[in-house]
């Protein structure tokens, strides 16, 4: 698992993606997370969970975690994924204090979430 590029600005969400829950149950344990929820909500192909590191560290994680995809058509992937992406952008807005981002910079930061969960999917498939 690795954490990807949040170069739209400086802030304090650092995002993943995982697809397995081994990966998970590691990075959670990594991060000292006491009562990790399950790595997908009951009957849901992706969940994001939200975590600050107990090591005084003022980042925050957020590990999108994404079921088996199987045969599933790669445009409800993508979707998936830009849904996601939406969650990790609000969590970035609630730990900015922010309740009305501009429509342009929402955009745009929903836009580099998904196009980095996009990219760490692509490159997790076998070659």
């Amino acid at each position: 698992m690795k954490y990807l590029d949040n170069c739209l600005l400086v802030g304090w969400v650092q995002y993943a993606l995982c697809l397995s829950n081994a990966e998970y149950e590691k990075e959670t344990k990594r991060l000292k997370v006491e009562e990790p929820s399950s790595f997908l909500i009951e009957g849901k192909p992706a969940t994001t969970h939200f975590f600050h590191p107990k090591d005084d560290n003022t980042t925050a994680v957020a590990i999108v975690c994404l079921g088996d995809m199987g045969d599933r058509d790669p445009i409800a992937i993508a979707t998936l994924l830009v849904h996601e992406a939406v969650h990790v952008w609000q969590y970035e807005c609630e730990l900015m204090g922010e309740d009305k981002p501009g429509d342009e910079i929402e955009a745009y930061a929903i836009q580099r979430i998904s196009t980095n969960l996009m990219r760490a999917f692509r490159d997790s498939l076998p070659s």
